[in-house]
């Protein structure tokens, strides 16, 4: 009740426990509410962890998701908020059963547009569900975007490790960055 939750700029439950948690230690030392406010309102989140990208169209990057359990954040807190995600998930399978649980994938069928796969799992996902598309790599899902999805709110919430293509998880998200930052 002391923060104005439509005013932040982070979206997401996981967020408002962060900053509840963040209030309580800041309160405890005695810090003014206020400028805890201002600092909370303009707070853009943490790079590569749904993050929005200064854009006309809504696009998050959140490559640090590297498990279903972040996956699954990522897409809960970006359709509290919006509808008609695409999502872009894939990466490296850490085994051969290593893919979304029936329940996962109910979940994003309910909650996205259209899920393209990337990376080496893409072969394996687009066999879940008619709604996952192999689009193999990043700048095939921006071809596939820019022809059939312009108006749609994008997240890239990989929900595997990046080691098939990149070297780690802030190199996929900054070359995500390079590729969708003026769709």
């Amino acid at each position: 009740k002391l923060f104005e939750i439509d005013k932040m700029k982070v979206i997401g439950a996981h967020n408002r426990f962060n900053l509840y948690a963040a209030w309580l230690v800041c309160d405890s030392l005695g810090f003014p509410i206020e400028i805890f406010k201002k600092t909370l309102y303009s707070f853009l989140g943490v790079e590569h962890r749904v993050e929005r990208l200064e854009s006309q169209s809504i696009i998050f990057n959140d490559a640090k998701s590297t498990n279903g359990l972040a996956l699954k954040t990522a897409v809960t807190a970006v359709s509290e908020k919006y509808k008609d995600i695409v999502l872009i998930m894939g990466g490296r399978k850490r085994s051969s059963d290593d893919l979304p649980s029936a329940a996962v994938i109910k979940e994003l069928e309910s909650r996205c547009y259209k899920v393209l796969c990337i990376g080496e799992a893409a072969l394996d996902l687009e066999k879940l569900s008619d709604l996952f598309i192999n689009v193999e790599n990043l700048e095939k899902a921006k071809e596939y975007i820019t022809e059939n999805a312009k108006e749609k709110v994008l997240l890239f919430s990989p929900g595997y490790p990046s080691f098939d293509q990149y070297k780690n998880y802030i190199e996929r998200g900054r070359h995500f960055k390079r590729i969708f930052g003026e769709l």
